[in-house]
This record gives C-alpha cells, sequence and structure tokens, in this order.
C-alpha cells in the first residue's frame, strides 16, 4: 500500500497502519512551515527523531531509533549490476557504485537513521528521498517494511530488514536496512527537542482517537 510518499511493505497492524499514514501526510508538510523547506527530506535525525516522539505519545511505547547503513542494488536479469548507491556508511564496509562521499564534520553526522517498533514488527525510514536513482524510478521517499532481525547478514552486517522487487523490465532491485552503530548523531543540530515538539504535536491531533475495536 503507499500513502502519499511513503511506500508500506506487507500489512502492519491496523492502529500502525493509521500512524504510518499520519506521518505519511504531516510529517515534512509541517517541517516545511518550521525549516528551510525540503530540508527534513534530508535530516534523518530530525525526521526519526520526530516519529519515534509521535509513535510514544499515541502508544506505540518501544519504538526506538536504530542507525543503519541503508544500501540499493539493481542487477539486470542476467545478474549483472546495473547501480547501486549506499547511505549512512560512515565505516567503508559497503561496496556500492555510487555511494556518498560524506564525513563526520562538526555540523554533520555521515550516519543514517530509521525508527524500529517491535511492538508492530516494522521500520519505519521516513528520509529516502536522497536515494531516488533513474535505475529504481518507483522509490518512495519514505518506506515502512517488516523487521527482519533473524541473525542474516549482508557485508558483514545484521539485517534490520531487507526486501527485493521485481522490474517490469526483468531488473531485480534489492535493498537492504543493515545494522551499524554510530554514536555521533547525538548532541547534533537535529535533536533539539523545540524543533520538532510542532510537528509531534501536528501529528497527534491529526491521528485522533483510537479504539481498539476499530476496523
Amino acid at each position: 500500500m503507499i500513502f502519499g510518499d511513503m511506500q508500506v511493505v506487507g500489512r502492519p497492524p491496523a492502529k500502525f497502519i493509521k500512524a504510518l499514514a499520519t506521518i505519511a501526510s504531516v510529517l515534512h508538510p509541517v517541517f516545511d512551515k518550521i525549516v528551510i523547506p525540503g530540508k527534513s527530506k534530508e535530516s534523518c535525525v530530525l525526521c526519526s527523531l520526530t516519529v519515534r516522539d509521535f509513535l510514544w505519545k499515541i502508544g506505540f511505547k518501544d519504538a526506538r531509533l536504530v542507525t543503519v547503513y541503508t544500501a540499493i542494488r539493481a542487477v539486470d536479469s542476467d545478474g549483472v549490476e546495473i547501480h547501486s548507491v549506499g547511505v549512512g556508511d560512515h565505516n567503508g564496509t559497503v561496496p556500492t557504485l555510487d555511494k556518498r562521499a560524506l564525513h563526520d564534520t562538526a555540523t554533520r553526522w555521515s550516519g543514517h537513521m530509521v525508527v524500529e517498533v517491535p511492538g508492530a514488527g516494522y521500520i519505519v525510514d521516513t528520509t529516502m528521498y536522497q536515494m531516488r536513482r533513474p535505475a529504481w524510478p518507483v522509490l518512495t521517499g519514505m518506506m515502512a517494511v517488516p523487521i527482519e532481525r533473524d541473525g542474516t547478514q549482508s557485508f558483514g552486517l545484521d539485517h534490520l530488514s531487507a526486501v527485493k522487487a521485481k522490474e517490469p523490465d526483468g531488473s531485480m532491485v534489492s535493498m537492504w536496512w543493515l545494522v551499524q552503530p554510530n554514536e555521533r548523531w547525538r548532541g547534533g543540530p537535529d535533536t533539539g527537542k523545540d524543533r520538532r515538539a510542532p510537528v509531534v504535536k501536528a501529528m497527534v491531533q491529526a491521528f485522533g482517537q483510537w479504539r481498539d475495536n476499530a476496523s
């Protein structure tokens, strides 16, 4: 299912579906009124903290932040790599053809962050806009995908989640969210509560009330 810029893989619990629809419709539009328009779409720390706080307030008390390396790889019908890109790899351990050449600086953190919600069985990545490429034109800017903490590894890193999709031309696109601890984000400019508080409030208001027996 798709809510605006968010693709949801599988079928989450009903309450979580409503939460995802709220995130998709409110998060970036409200941030556009508070920060430079479009800035939130490349600010994984700011958005992940905001989403976590929102989920806590509506009852998902196990929502937590996870630092990850996210990679996308497309191969043709013969298995030959067409393109690959990664974000968040501060250790240089994941080989990709097109990798952001970022390093930790005083003003910019080189990692990537998502929100994991074990009770719902999902992770939420709200800043995938930077990973869009012609090799996978249908990629949405946000995704919610099932958790896959089963001990599987790729590139020597544990899976948080992984999905695959076959394109109409026969190519296969694979995506990985790989656990890669990096605490350098703490104390950064996007961690202040004041910036995200009005967005959290707007999402809580948009979500409204929930009844456990809601259909």
